[in-house]
């Protein structure tokens, strides 16, 4: 962080928000390895103006975690490189993917590097529905009205960002039978809703 007046707004912390995503699977159309593919597509492609993606994990029944680590400097290339892995492996699991948060200030772009991370698996252990699954971490608080910064006053800053986050998360959950089933920000109680931050006086 440079040193705007602005930086004194918002802090950085491990999981400060966190959402866990049932996504929907219809066996007669696909294994859960073909709906893996198809959910991270669509994850991919609601990132927009949100994020992009910094680095990728792979975790595959064979290989373990950190099978596949890919980095990126351009998402132009991003589901590429996965369809190829996806290919490849057969057994896939687990996706852990980390994100640099496109974020915004009065005084221009704001890139948040490992601002957030997203874990898609096949959880073939599950109780729910769907195998399916998808936990998405803040670990930042840029996008909350009030936040744990030096100044707790984050308005500004909300105002700005939360559309974006807002944006993704309408995007993400937009297939039928997506369900925002568990949302955890124990610090941020009463300022968090399925869709983003919501606005405190």
């Amino acid at each position: 962080m440079g040193t705007s007046v602005y930086d004194k707004t918002w802090r950085r912390d491990s999981s400060v928000a966190t959402r866990s995503i049932e996504l929907p699977m219809d066996p007669a159309i696909g294994d859960p390895h073909h709906w893996l593919g198809v959910h991270l597509k669509h994850m991919l492609d609601s990132l927009g103006d949100f994020a992009t993606v910094s680095e990728v994990s792979v975790t595959t029944g064979s290989g373990g975690e950190d099978a596949e680590m890919v980095s990126f400097d351009t998402d132009a290339v991003v589901w590429a490189r996965m369809k190829e892995i996806l290919a490849e492996h057969a057994d896939v699991e687990v996706f852990d993917i980390d994100l640099t948060l496109q974020c915004r200030t009065p005084e221009g772009a704001l890139p948040v590097e490992l601002g957030a991370h997203i874990w898609l698996e096949i959880d073939h252990d599950t109780a729910r529905s769907s195998p399916l699954h998808l936990v998405f971490v803040l670990d930042v608080d840029i996008y909350a009205y009030q936040t744990w910064g030096v100044q707790r006053d984050n308005h500004v800053l909300a105002a700005l960002n939360g559309p974006l986050l807002r944006g993704f998360m309408e995007r993400l959950t937009s297939k039928p039978g997506t369900r925002v089933w568990d949302i955890d920000a124990p610090s941020y109680r009463g300022q968090v809703g399925p869709l983003g931050f919501l606005q405190t006086s």
